[in-house]
């Protein structure tokens, strides 16, 4: 089992899985404004090198859910994510000295995934005109473990079936829409 990203793809509500989820803290240092317009993140893989990871946005999914421990998909638990999420937060100007943290959902391609909690991670912020900077990242794989952050995640009311969402193994997010129909 574990944590799910929801989305619409045809017009058909679908689940896949969030791979790895990584807390982080992203601060303006300087003493002027900075506009931060977006970020892309890598994982490193042996033989392969630094490969391109999809961040699984959270302020335009159908939902996040978590199906952990024996949890089965019938019973999945919505998480109340969309107002702690990263990409909530960013694309704007942060002010001098401003400090931003949320989480990133990640999904890795199947051929550069290992199967360790491990796993090395970056991520590369995009800021003012055409400026860069990369940081390594600490991830955790979201059903084995446990930090401060992620037990603080809090879940919403009830439960929902998820198992009859059609899974959608990896997404290619440059090839959908993603808000609902």
């Amino acid at each position: 089992m574990g944590f799910y990203w929801s989305f619409y793809q045809g017009g058909e509500r679908c689940i896949t899985p969030i791979h790895r989820m990584a807390y982080v803290v992203v601060s303006n240092e300087s003493s002027v404004p900075q506009f931060i317009s977006g970020f892309s993140v890598e994982a490193y893989k042996d033989g392969k090198g630094w490969v391109a990871v999809e961040s699984l946005p959270a302020r335009a999914s159908a939902g996040v859910y978590a199906a952990v421990g024996t949890t089965p998909l019938d019973r999945a638990r919505p998480v109340k994510i969309r107002d702690i999420a990263l990409d909530s937060k960013l694309d704007r100007t942060l002010g001098a000295h401003e400090v931003v943290a949320g989480w990133i959902l990640l999904q890795i391609p199947a051929d550069a995934i290992v199967d360790t909690p491990n796993q090395r991670l970056r991520m590369t912020l995009l800021w003012g005109l055409g400026r860069s900077e990369t940081h390594e990242l600490n991830a955790i794989v979201p059903s084995k473990t446990p930090s401060t952050e992620f037990n603080a995640l809090e879940m919403g009311e009830g439960t929902e079936d998820i198992s009859r969402l059609k899974i959608v193994p990896v997404v290619d997010l440059s090839k959908m829409l993603l808000a609902a129909p």
